[in-house]
């Protein structure tokens, strides 16, 4: 687990660096123009990308303004809805995602591994730590950054 979060910190240093986040999306906005290109690369064996970390948001935009809120949660009837999870499918080569999901006022980070390459035990670990090295990053509340 430790191993798995250094190297994302190693990746996710040199994505800032050199800003590789709009270069991948500039690449896929390219290879769109060219459908065999685009067809190839997502039939692909090769790994793409072996973590994800997907920011998904506030839900609560996504729910429309239709249904009833309270207290920042969806009302429906009696019920009301707690919590919001979710996490991406994993796809071939892809070790692990990641889901930063708000709603309600709270965030939650969601995680889904290949079970052949992170057991559960592994995953619920490195999503452990990976919660610590946020705490950690963040400092203590009301603490500015």
């Amino acid at each position: 687990a430790a191993a798995l979060l250094d190297s994302i910190q190693i990746d996710m240093d040199a994505i800032r660096s050199w800003s590789l986040g709009n270069f991948s999306l500039e690449a896929v906005r390219h290879a769109a123009r060219f459908p065999r290109v685009f067809q190839w690369l997502l039939r692909s064996r090769r790994c793409l990308t072996t973590t994800v970390l997907s920011n998904v948001g506030n839900v609560a935009r996504f729910l429309g303004q239709e249904l009833q809120m309270r207290d920042g949660r969806v009302q429906a009837g009696s019920l009301t809805l707690q919590r919001v999870t979710f996490a991406p499918p994993v796809r071939p080569r892809t070790h692990c995602v990641f889901a930063v999901v708000e709603y309600a006022n709270s965030i939650t980070l969601c995680i889904r591994c290949d079970p052949r390459v992170l057991p559960g035990k592994v995953a619920d670990s490195v999503l452990r730590r990976f919660v610590e090295r946020l705490q950690a990053t963040m400092g203590s509340p009301g603490q500015s950054h």
